[in-house]
């Protein structure tokens, strides 16, 4: 929080209309300053830090979920700092990701400006924040895990299900590494006592298992 108590808020967004009218938006309020922004790129990570940002504000495109890898990147390096996904569209694959990647808000962008200044607020307390689209993700999430799960992805932590989910959306054992911050090796070791655990032979049949059991999006 910065020197006047209001909360500091942070925006990646690609697109610099969306950014400064985030900017315009917060430039209102009496509790929300706006400390800055990024179009996701290069560098987006070290200048958050710099930023010293309570809240930042993620878009995330469903249809190539990329800069989730940006929270995994605020969580090692601004422990302190909370995040919240905008999603194009409440997609289940997406929103799982966005959860294990440490975000405390999830909502979709076309959430109102009072909704999206509320959710700020409540996540900056430490508290979980879902707009209704996707507590509806959630729900389904849930009633699908009591209704239709089975052993086997009862067995998987969240470890395991963060290995499948990034394996199935394309990511190589050392992007995955990457990511996360741990060795390929260790990395690589984990997918394969995943795939063990299992009883499952290649990426390819991984891939559908977590998009079967929703770990992993279409999209």
């Amino acid at each position: 929080m910065t020197n006047n108590s209001k909360v500091s808020v942070f925006s990646v967004d690609s697109s610099q209309f969306v950014r400064e009218g985030i900017e315009a938006l917060l430039a209102s309020s009496d509790d929300l300053q706006y400390v800055g922004g990024s179009d996701g790129g290069k560098g987006t990570v070290d200048a958050i830090k710099k930023s010293s940002a309570d809240v930042v504000l993620i878009d995330v495109n469903t249809c190539s979920p990329k800069q989730v890898e940006i929270c995994y990147g605020i969580a090692k390096e601004n422990a302190n700092t909370k995040m919240l996904c905008l999603l194009t569209e409440a997609a289940r694959g997406v929103v799982d990701e966005c959860m294990t990647a440490g975000a405390l808000g999830i909502m979709v962008k076309e959430c109102s400006y009072e909704e999206l200044s509320a959710a700020i607020r409540k996540i900056h307390g430490g508290e979980r924040c879902y707009g209704p689209k996707i507590t509806a993700v959630l729900a389904r999430n849930y009633a699908d895990q009591v209704i239709y799960g089975s052993k086997r992805t009862k067995r998987l932590t969240d470890r395991d299900r963060n290995v499948i989910r990034m394996t199935a959306n394309g990511k190589s054992v050392i992007q995955i590494s990457e990511i996360i911050g741990k060795s390929s090796k260790t990395v690589d070791a984990a997918r394969r006592n995943v795939m063990i655990k299992l009883d499952i032979k290649s990426i390819a049949e991984l891939t559908k298992f977590a998009i079967k059991h929703g770990l992993a999006s279409l999209d």
